[in-house]
């Protein structure tokens, strides 16, 4: 990861369109895995007409996709804007980087810990969409078209499978009557409120079956590397956190 960051940073910002990006496969690695799109790398085609496209126009294709993470990439690089590409902004390595680093935390950790890596992604995308300026019904939308943060509400709700082929305004309602009861949320911006997404993360953890914190397990020297930048640069959960400490310190 080290030689893929430092690359990333020397190189990034004489990067002006999406074609120079996309033929570049370690710059297009770092930028596709801060958006945890790191499957399709491979997909240059796909990712350069999301790219160049970019969001200004509602027909564009990021902003025609369900999946949210695209409308984040064009939006990042701004490839469309008249004036010109983000790449050399002050500071634009340094985001990238620092959400490059986020994730690939996350999937190591994701593959000894399934849950904890959901928990997560859970905490950090309910924080983008809390704080999103859009109407609270269609926030829930975006939530439950997330398969990561539905395992996660789902899973803390203790939610039955049919639960899924309900009518989508159904289980809007159900959602918010449910977090309306449990820990008193009933609108997404309330989830602004860390308390209230650790609540969460507690309750799908434990029904996960996630083991006490107390309960130490060896980890090995990557993964405490790879948490320690984590940390610098993200905010975690005290529950996340202690899990972490617990499982990936030696």
């Amino acid at each position: 990861m080290t030689r893929a960051v430092a690359y990333f940073r020397a190189n990034i910002g004489a990067v002006r369109s999406a074609r120079q990006l996309v033929l570049d496969r370690r710059l297009l690695q770092v930028a596709l895995g801060a958006f945890g799109l790191d499957a399709d790398l491979d997909k240059k085609f796909f990712i350069r007409k999301i790219l160049e496209e970019g969001i200004s126009n509602p027909r564009a294709m990021a902003n025609r996709l369900s999946d949210r993470r695209y409308r984040r990439l064009a939006k990042a690089f701004s490839f469309d804007a008249p004036t010109g590409a983000a790449t050399g902004q002050p500071g634009f390595a340094d985001r990238i980087i620092d959400a490059y680093k986020t994730r690939q935390f996350e999937i190591a950790v994701g593959k000894s810990d399934p849950p904890l890596r959901l928990a997560m992604n859970f905490r950090r995308e309910i924080r983008t969409l809390a704080a999103r300026d859009t109407g609270d019904r269609t926030g829930w939308y975006v939530l439950l078209a997330s398969p990561p943060m539905r395992r996660v509400v789902e899973g803390a709700l203790g939610l039955p499978r049919q639960f899924a082929g309900l009518d989508i305004d159904r289980q809007v309602d159900m959602l918010k009557s449910r977090f309306g009861t449990t820990i008193g949320v009933s609108r997404l911006s309330q989830f602004a409120d860390d308390r209230k997404v650790e609540a969460v993360i507690r309750k799908y953890l434990v029904r996960e079956g996630v083991q006490d914190p107390s309960t130490r397990q060896p980890g090995s020297t990557a993964l405490e590397l790879l948490r320690d930048s984590w940390s610098d640069t993200t905010g975690n959960g005290a529950m996340i956190e202690s899990l972490i400490e617990s499982r990936y310190r030696q």
